[in-house]
């Protein structure tokens, strides 16, 4: 078969840099892009990269689950508290899973750098949130606040 008939793709355990991340991105926006499972565990995705696929994510019509753990997402945001307005990996995707347009059932994000403002994100998406069944949050950073506010939003939401 075609690329284009590629259901599961596992790129764990390499590092996606600039280029690769540009090929992956180009693929994801193919219109005949039929992938459902991107695994990506360990792939030296860091705020940036999260935030272009997040991106991407928007218009591909096909991804249902993304295993983004064991990666740098959350590494900004010790940054944003002196500097302020860097949009995180963890606000990026906070935003898409709020968005009416998003498709995924699965999302791992486990062993990143996630602390409260990105918890606090990512727990009020889940207000919005109508297709995740399934979200990995552990060994982030999150704080007793963030719990608080994940637990109370997964009180709220009707999929999870």
């Amino acid at each position: 078969g075609s690329i284009s008939s590629l259901k599961e793709l596992n790129l764990s355990y390499n590092i996606i840099g600039p280029k690769a991340a540009e090929q992956l991105s180009i693929y994801l926006c193919n219109s005949n892009c039929q992938l459902e499972i991107l695994n990506l565990e360990q792939a030296d995705v860091d705020d940036f990269e999260c935030k272009r696929f997040v991106e991407i994510l928007k218009t591909n019509k096909s991804l249902k689950e993304i295993d983004l753990s064991k990666n740098k997402i959350g590494t900004l945001e010790s940054l944003n508290k002196t500097t302020g307005g860097i949009k995180t990996g963890s606000d990026a995707i906070a935003e898409y899973l709020s968005d009416p347009s998003c498709r995924l059932r699965s999302l791992k994000l486990n062993w990143n750098m996630i602390r409260l403002q990105g918890g606090l994100a990512i727990a009020m998406s889940l207000s919005y949130n109508q297709t995740l069944t399934y979200l990995d949050l552990s060994y982030n950073s999150l704080g007793r606040e963030g719990s608080i506010a994940l637990s109370t939003a997964m009180q709220n939401n009707k999929t999870l």
